[in-house]
């Protein structure tokens, strides 16, 4: 379980961005970025190539995906996995009962599933995201949104994501921590800390402080908490609670 607090006044984290977040879609196992999420079928046609004589279907992976008409609007809310089919033999389907294809994007790499809904951490598991890099939405702005492990992710608010190397100074007992991992768990939080020169040691109990500098039950050692900028924490001899 994460801590979050603090997690607005970070740079970079994007909470408070209201920028749109990056769109793709996969064709023919080719990325194409796209403006937003819902576009013209000819202008994915344009960015695509695509050929004379043939249509876009959005792919469920069956003998029957609907296919896309001439001039329609493409929400790529509802799935952005698509193929071609030949004009020529292009049946056109109103519904279809099977999922269609997500493809989620990080660092330009693509997987598929068919579940919207993730996690902060099924999609750095999906994409094999070291716990040195951080995971972020890719967004329309220069602050993109930070992704922790237990973060809800929707793919109705965006599919693409990067990752970059992690550096976040924290405060313990007043003094700066540094850590190249984003969510540590308590044990790595004090081992790191007397690594860098603290006095502090792994019976020590380490509470977060918060903005009114209380601060509540012992943290236990296998909670893992997502590090922002600036987070401040006390740790202390569990003989000496003062």
């Amino acid at each position: 379980m994460s801590t979050l607090t603090k997690r607005e006044k970070t740079q970079g984290t994007g909470r408070q961005c209201r920028a749109d977040a990056k769109w793709a879609l996969l064709l023919t196992d080719t990325k194409y970025p796209m403006p937003r999420t819902v576009v013209p079928e000819e202008l994915v046609r344009e960015q695509a190539c695509v050929p004379d004589g043939y249509l876009l279907a959005r792919d469920h992976n069956t003998e029957h995906d609907p296919v896309i008409p001439r001039g329609a609007e493409i929400d790529l809310r509802l799935g952005n996995v698509f193929k071609l089919v030949k004009e020529s033999d292009a049946g056109f389907h109103d519904t279809c009962e099977s999922p269609a294809k997500l493809a989620w994007f990080v660092d330009d790499r693509w997987e598929l599933t068919v579940k919207p809904r993730q996690s902060g951490s099924s999609i750095r598991r999906l994409h094999d995201v070291p716990e040195n890099y951080d995971l972020l939405r890719d967004i329309e702005s220069p602050d993109d949104e930070l992704i922790c492990g237990a973060d809800d992710i929707d793919f109705a608010d965006g599919p693409v994501f990067i990752s970059r190397s992690v550096s976040v100074s924290v405060q313990v007992n007043n003094d700066p921590v540094t850590f190249d991992i984003r969510e540590p768990l308590v044990s790595q939080i004090k081992e790191t800390a007397q690594a860098q020169g603290l006095p502090v040691g792994p019976d020590f109990a380490l509470y977060q402080v918060f903005d009114d500098d209380s601060f509540g039950a012992a943290l236990p050692n296998d909670t893992r908490i997502c590090l922002m900028e600036g987070m401040e924490f006390r740790c202390v001899d569990t003989d000496d609670n003062s």
